[in-house]
């Protein structure tokens, strides 16, 4: 009898942590639903048995669940139109890769094209971080040129074609290419590690980056003047929060009826 009360303890108990798993997980969609770049995350989750696949039969009752860890889903958000110069998406495949942020860090990616140019003239993240470009260094953009004459032009106007070339254009100089952005993309993107703000470094899983420029390679396109969404459905998401928690619900007053019937054997 003790061995059976254990068991079932045991089978309510796995029920309510994949329950809760699954509420923490779609409720993070549902926060970030609105953040630029940002790709939600599934929980997979699997029945457990006693006994191997070839010996399970209908008849055999499980021994509870068991979540695996979270997944994210990079697929497409969809983009939208804000006429900033550098503000960019990438429609397909290729994410932005960003310079290391200390000596022992590795590049990170992200879909989050929110760019601008800092105090150095480097195009960065929204946090500052370097965006590389096709030579594997920070891009930047002069503020001035200098002509053979000694007079100085200032910029006017920077423009990012689909293919991720940047041109400026100064005074009286125009069009002047100043670099291309570079994208990576992996064996498999959901193994890639999040390390928050929208943004992914490498894993084993995930594959080491294969890099190239955009529209090349099986690259996507970059838009500029436009901003990629996050990939997330509300009311799918709303949905599953609903199931997610009226499963735990039912895995709490299934715990607290079995606790009452031991009570009343051990009593």
């Amino acid at each position: 009898m003790e061995n059976l009360e254990i068991h079932m303890f045991s089978i309510i108990r796995s029920g309510l942590d994949t329950a809760n798993k699954e509420i923490s997980v779609v409720s993070n969609n549902i926060a970030n639903a609105n953040s630029t770049g940002f790709k939600k995350s599934r929980s997979d989750f699997e029945e457990l048995f006693a006994v191997t696949d070839e010996q399970r039969s209908k008849s055999i009752t499980g021994m509870g669940s068991r979540s695996e860890d979270p997944k994210r889903l990079h697929s497409q958000g969809s983009l939208k139109q804000t006429g900033g110069a550098l503000d960019l998406a990438v429609s397909g495949i290729g994410l932005f890769v960003l310079g290391k942020y200390s000596e022992d860090s590795l590049n990170s990616y992200t879909r989050d094209g929110a760019f601008q140019l800092d105090r150095s003239q480097t195009i960065v993240t929204t946090d500052g971080s370097p965006v590389l470009g096709v030579n594997n260094e920070p891009i930047t953009v002069p503020f001035s040129i200098q002509n053979q004459d000694g007079s100085i032009e200032y910029l006017s106007k920077v423009e990012v074609s689909s293919d991720g070339i940047i041109k400026a254009s100064y005074s009286k100089t125009k069009d002047v290419e100043v670099g291309q952005f570079l994208l990576a993309k992996f064996n498999d993107e959901s193994l890639l590690k999040s390390i928050g703000n929208n943004r992914y470094i490498a894993t084993d899983g995930s594959g080491l980056e294969q890099a190239g420029a955009a529209m090349t390679g099986g690259f996507g396109e970059v838009q500029s003047g436009a901003l990629e969404m996050a990939n997330v459905d509300i009311m799918e998401e709303l949905v599953s929060l609903i199931r997610a928690q009226q499963s735990f619900n039912g895995a709490a007053r299934l715990m607290q009826s079995e606790i009452e019937v031991t009570n009343r054997f051990t009593s």
